[in-house]
This record gives C-alpha cells, sequence and structure tokens, in this order.
C-alpha cells in the first residue's frame, strides 16, 4: 500500500526580500477608455437625460424609472465607444459641432459601482455593477462627471 506523502509543514521557504516595488502612477501603458459626444460648458459635461448629455435616460434602461430596479444582467445603460490609449475611435456617435468628444478611463469606473460592459466590436455601454434602482444608477453615472476629460 502507497501511503500518503510526507510534508514537513515545519520547513522554513526562502522568500525573497529584495524585490523592489515600484509604480508609476498608471498600472497600463493604454489604458481603455470609454468615449461619448456630450454637450459641455467648458470642459465639463452637461448633466441631463437625452443622448447628448451625461445621465441615463428611461429609454436606456428599457423604461425603468425612479425606484424600479436596473441589473447588470440586463446590460442596459449609458452608451460609450471604446479606444486604446489616445487612439480616437473612428465610430463615436452623436459628433455635431455641438458637442464635444469626452472620454472616462474604464479602470475607474468599478469604483463608482458602474462596469463597462462589451455589447458589440467597440460599442460598450455603462452599466450597474449591482442591482440599483433607476434613480440611483442616474445619480452614479452623473457623478462621474469629475472623470470625464475633454478629449479633442
Amino acid at each position: 500500500m502507497i501511503g500518503e506523502p510526507e510534508f514537513n509543514w515545519t520547513r522554513q521557504f526562502d522568500v525573497p526580500t529584495d524585490i523592489p516595488i515600484t509604480t508609476t502612477g498608471d498600472p497600463q501603458n493604454n489604458p481603455l477608455y470609454l468615449y461619448r459626444n456630450m454637450l459641455a460648458v467648458g470642459n465639463i459635461p452637461v448633466l441631463g437625460q437625452n443622448r447628448f448629455t451625461l445621465g441615463i435616460r428611461p429609454l436606456d434602461i428599457g423604461g425603468k424609472i425612479g425606484t424600479e430596479y436596473v441589473y447588470p444582467s440586463s446590460l442596459e445603460g449609458l452608451s460609450t465607444t471604446l479606444g486604446i490609449g489616445n487612439a480616437i475611435p473612428p465610430n463615436v456617435p452623436n459628433a455635431t459641432d455641438k458637442t464635444t468628444l469626452f472620454r472616462i478611463n474604464a479602470a475607474l469606473l468599478p469604483a463608482q459601482g458602474l462596469i463597462p460592459a462589451p455589447i458589440e466590436g467597440n460599442y460598450y455601454r455603462v452599466i450597474p455593477a449591482y442591482r440599483m434602482t433607476a434613480q440611483e444608477f442616474n445619480w452614479i453615472n452623473r457623478k462621474t462627471w469629475g472623470l470625464c476629460k475633454k478629449f479633442s
């Protein structure tokens, strides 16, 4: 009969202690950005509930309003276009002479309770990271205005 191999639980492991830890402040060389054309006042996106503003329309979330719940599994949310690094995607919708191109680093969204969800190609939606009401989802999306950077 073959017994189980014995393991010496008291054995010391050599762990290197001279590994330098450095950071550049940007964990990615080519971060993922979500782009959206919006109306602006100066360098700040206008908040609202239409396709040219930062905010969720009932149409974006299946007609839900107020205290009705929005779920991550529905993949409903704010429409955006994915870009990598400083390359502007060629197909960002709603470009007019009155709109401004904004972008947000996708890595900043989870801390806000939001996640980027791929829909088709480089078309993404910003969706809730957990179940929340339509009102809360709209408020959280609008709260990201300070993270949106004018890009033009």
